[in-house]
């Protein structure tokens, strides 16, 4: 599978299958935005682990309860990567 130029946001991708969704999206050749809620730190070292394999991935914290942050969460990827895929 080659996902190459794909630029993909993931949602909840600081726990155990956002993460791996994340891995796997990477090692096909997608860009990659990493949201998470709070755990901050665990988004930031995986974004540094992808950014080590190549690729533009970038971490977005935001609280997706909170009525106006989803569509914050998407305007911030659009305007960090010009678009979106998936």
């Amino acid at each position: 599978m080659t996902l190459d130029r794909k630029k993909i946001l993931v949602t909840g991708a600081s726990g155990g299958i956002g993460s791996e969704i994340v891995r796997t999206l990477c090692e096909a050749g997608a860009s990659v935005g990493i949201h998470c809620h709070s755990d901050l730190g665990t988004a930031e070292d995986l974004c540094s682990e992808m950014l080590q394999a190549g690729g533009g991935h970038r971490v977005y914290q935001a609280d997706l309860i909170e009525t106006d942050s989803p569509v914050r969460l998407v305007e911030s990827f659009l305007e960090d990567y010009g678009g979106i895929d998936a």
